[in-house]
């Protein structure tokens, strides 16, 4: 990544705490929820008349065509879009609402649910004539203004390629007229309208294709990839439900034409739920809600249960065959003699096999890595003595746990006076690191750690790789009472309100290369 690259802030990504957390939440759920009351009132309004244009069509041309049919698998498919996308937003927000760019992406996912299940043009013009088109009309909008800059944004908080910015303003400042004029109705602009949502949908994907080759990393760049696809694909649908019809005169004709629209509307609605799964495995492949590992336990878990019925069945069925050979008869006493002592033995034969399994089982996953020690323990631990070492070394391990559990640290492993943790954000690492020095320092301690973000392997509770050597390598290089980053954390940490000083490049101990390093000055 390039310097410009490196050095542009991002607000988005600046982690939240006390006051700022709380109200940037409330806001969040307070207008998904006002959205959500809304939504309710739209669909039933949005579903009556898409039957309503069904049946007219049925009496129109004559036929037993399958019309409703059509409309309700539409609707069907509309609906599926909007809870998959809800459901995403909530793991969104269940993870990542310490964030700005966590809250941005869970109220911008909302809102694409409801835009995915409803059709704005048609929904419009019911709302002006509500009884409360006031309160409607701008979440309406709203909801449609976010359905789009959040992709310029996506995977980092970072605004690529720059100009991006114009276009969001241009998608936003569209909806605002919107709200505000009924001439500026999709529906009565006309050719102009669609052909210019039909340019930023496709500049959206121009800057994914930008990011991918001018402002990515490699994690990036497989997020990327996903996005991508999900992209394309969301493209196809769209320009076959909205601007064909609209250059093609035949599809505006009412009677047979409402087979193809019903067909690209549920296209389109599915589209929307492939572009929301391609997310998601952007997102997962990286470990933000470890679905990979969930998925691969499942499926352990799921196998060996079943070995394990299946040797029930073996076993109970081979003795009675051998009852029966030996007396001539079955007996129900033998599958209760087998039943027993394999029922004793389920519970801790199965965890057993599932703890063999989880040591096998691999995850490549992005975490960052926290080394914490004590400087200068060995002459701290000759001049107190073993024992009221020792009872130190307790309430230095405990001080470093609380703040952990604060921020949401990882413990891995602990050994002696040192600690392994990780972590799923770079800040709240950085900020734990600063917080654990602090908080030791009334003990008579003074500790020091080292902070890198990197690709490590998960093998069930262990962690490891090269972003863990390194990690540790930093540690050494702190001085007392010092937090050590590496040079990719200073790049994620930009525009937040943590500041670093530059410590020069220096040599990392059996690894390549000089490295880059840096101090927390405040955090």
């Amino acid at each position: 990544m390039d310097a410009r690259a490196a050095g542009q802030r991002s607000l988005l990504r600046e982690e939240l705490s006390g006051p700022a957390l709380i109200t940037t939440r409330v806001v969040a759920v307070v207008y998904v929820v006002l959205l959500l009351i809304a939504y309710v009132r739209w669909i039933p309004r949005w579903i009556d008349f898409r039957l309503s244009q069904a049946i007219e069509t049925e009496a129109l041309l004559a036929d037993r065509g399958p019309y409703v049919a059509l409309t309700w698998a539409a609707v069907v498919a509309a609906l599926l879009a909007a809870i998959v996308w809800f459901a995403f937003a909530a793991l969104i927000e269940s993870r990542r609402s310490h964030d700005l760019f966590g809250n941005f992406l869970f109220v911008s996912f909302v809102a694409v649910g409801v835009v995915a299940a409803t059709d704005v043009d048609v929904i419009l013009p019911m709302q002006r004539g509500d009884s409360w088109p006031q309160f409607q009309l701008p979440l309406l909008f709203a909801a449609n203004a976010l359905t789009l800059p959040w992709v310029y944004v996506f995977p980092d908080g970072r605004v690529v390629p720059r100009w991006a910015i114009l276009l969001a303003a241009v998608w936003a400042g569209w909806s605002v007229m919107r709200v505000i004029t009924p001439e500026a109705d999709q529906a009565r602009v006309g050719t102009p309208a669609v052909l210019l949502n039909l340019g930023l949908v496709a500049s959206m994907l121009a800057s994914l294709v930008f990011r991918y080759f001018k402002r990515s990393n490699d994690v990036q760049k497989q997020q990327l990839k996903w996005l991508l696809l999900g992209g394309l694909v969301f493209l196809f649908a769209y320009i076959a439900t909205i601007p064909i019809p609209l250059l093609i005169p035949e599809l505006q004709k009412p009677g047979p034409t409402f087979v193809y629209h019903s067909v690209s509307r549920m296209w389109l609605s599915l589209s929307f739920v492939f572009v929301a799964l391609a997310i998601a495995a952007a997102i997962f492949r990286q470990g933000l809600l470890d679905i990979e590992l969930i998925v691969n336990r499942t499926i352990a878990y799921a196998s060996l249960t079943a070995i394990l019925v299946a040797g029930f069945v073996v076993i109970s069925s081979v003795a009675n065959q051998f009852l029966e050979a030996i007396t001539g008869q079955r007996s129900e006493l033998v599958v209760l003699a087998t039943a027993l002592p394999l029922a004793v033995l389920f519970v801790p034969l199965r965890t057993r096999l599932l703890a063999t399994a989880d040591r096998f089982m691999s995850g490549r996953r992005v975490r960052t890595v926290l080394f914490v020690d004590i400087a200068s323990s060995t002459e701290h631990a000759l001049k107190v003595g073993d024992r009221a070492w020792r009872e130190l070394l307790e309430r230095f391990r405990a001080s470093v746990r609380k703040q952990l559990k604060q921020y949401g640290g990882e413990e891995i492993d602990t050994a002696g006076d040192g600690f392994f943790v990780t972590f799923e954000g770079a800040g709240r690492a950085i900020r734990c690191a600063r917080a654990i020095l602090d908080a030791v320092r009334p003990l008579g301690l003074e500790a020091r750690a080292g902070v890198h973000i990197g690709e490590v392997e998960v093998y069930g509770a262990s962690v490891s790789g090269v972003a863990v050597h390194v990690g540790a390598r930093l540690v050494a290089l702190a001085k007392p009472n010092e937090v050590i980053v590496s040079a990719p954390l200073r790049e994620l940490v930009g525009g937040s309100n943590i500041e670093l000083r530059d410590r020069g490049d220096h040599e990392l101990k059996g690894l390549p290369g000089m490295w880059r390093v840096y101090a927390v000055s405040s955090a």
